[in-house]
């Protein structure tokens, strides 16, 4: 949903050269598109896997140190590499990009995933993509910290954190970028993503007919925009809720659909889905600057980028995933392999 929100803003230059309206501009907010939801299935989606693939991490001695050290491993050396390349795209080639703070604060803060003002008011990171990987690792710092009790506690006590932080910056509005951020009510949707983790740990399973109707409605708020914008957690974050929860607490599919391809492919796609998220704007703008020399400019031309562009931005995705991405974490796994292990003789606790 990303990909193709930002193939269609890109294609707006097609537009122009063919003298055609574009389909969405720049300079409008992002909510004009219900595509934007795909941040907030994003974070649901954080929210279920953090607890789900932590469930042996639980109540152990060492937990936090483990999952903080995975998930450094995991996000942070591809999105320095990306905000490297486009500060280098940025300097080189200005003209390339809409704009940038290159100033030496704003890059040490973007690195670090603190949020903060630029001069122009705004609170994006220098590579402006990972404003979303702010949220995540805010909300990984916080989860490492209850991993020390067992799941149900664990999530109850990371309810009532982010409860009481939301409800301080209600009442506190103001001050830092940080504090806006931290207290920001878009973290309720990692933790109603938590719970569903929660009841997937549990072995909570909901009739079919009830997740194919939370499928379908949620699906449908989301595009059809159907609620009013009170706020982001509830207009997006409620029905991508209901679109995560009928996923994942769905009874088992046979298992005769293991035997067919579109299986494997989209759990491929699903390993490179961060690789796709962080590249793709590189992929997208490069592809777009070569359309505008040598591609058709015509009525259908923006539709035709938006299907070409995404699909080569998947097959770079999953050509990175496999080539560069999962070599370079198997590397940094065994060279932090001293900060993940387990303790000798501590048993592994995966009872809620």
């Amino acid at each position: 949903m990303i990909v193709i929100l930002h193939c269609t803003l890109e294609s707006a230059e097609l537009s122009r050269v063919g003298g055609h309206v574009p389909l969405l501009e720049f300079d409008k907010s992002f909510t004009d598109s219900p595509l934007e939801a795909g941040v907030d299935l994003f974070f649901v989606i954080s929210g279920c896997v953090m607890v789900v693939s932590s469930a042996q991490m639980f109540a152990r001695a060492g937990s936090a140190r483990e999952f903080l050290t995975r998930r450094l491993v995991r996000v942070v050396p591809l999105y320095w590499f990306a905000t490297a390349l486009f500060l280098g795209t940025t300097l080189l080639s200005p003209a390339l990009v809409h704009d940038g703070d290159t100033t030496l604060r704003s890059v040490i803060l973007s690195l670090l995933f603190i949020p903060f003002f630029h001069p122009d008011g705004s609170n994006k990171p220098v590579y402006k993509l990972g404003w979303t990987l702010n949220y995540e690792m805010y909300f990984y710092a916080c989860f490492s910290l209850v991993t020390v009790l067992p799941p149900r506690k664990a999530v109850a006590a990371l309810t009532v954190v982010f409860a009481l932080l939301v409800t301080a910056g209600f009442y506190f509005p103001g001050g830092s970028a940080a504090w806006g951020v931290w207290t920001d009510p878009l973290l309720f949707e990692f933790i109603i993503g938590a719970w569903i983790g929660l009841a997937v740990l549990e072995n909570i399973r909901v009739p079919r007919t009830v997740t194919i109707l939370l499928l379908v409605a949620g699906t449908a708020l989301i595009f059809s925009r159907s609620l009013p914008w009170i706020d982001r957690s509830l207009t997006y974050g409620l029905p991508a809720a209901m679109v995560v929860a009928a996923s994942a607490l769905a009874a088992p599919l046979s298992t005769r659909f293991g035997r067919y391809s579109f299986v494997g492919a989209a759990v491929a796609f699903g390993d490179a889905s961060y690789v796709l998220y962080v590249i793709h704007p590189f992929v997208v703008r490069a592809v777009r600057l070569v359309w505008v020399r040598f591609g058709p400019t015509g009525t259908a031309a923006p539709w035709l980028f938006i299907i070409a562009t995404s699909a080569i931005a998947a097959a770079v995705a999953l050509l990175a995933h496999h080539w560069l991405e999962l070599p370079f974490n198997r590397w940094m796994q065994s060279r932090l392999s001293f900060l993940t292990r387990r303790p000798a003789g501590v048993s592994v606790p995966v009872s809620p």
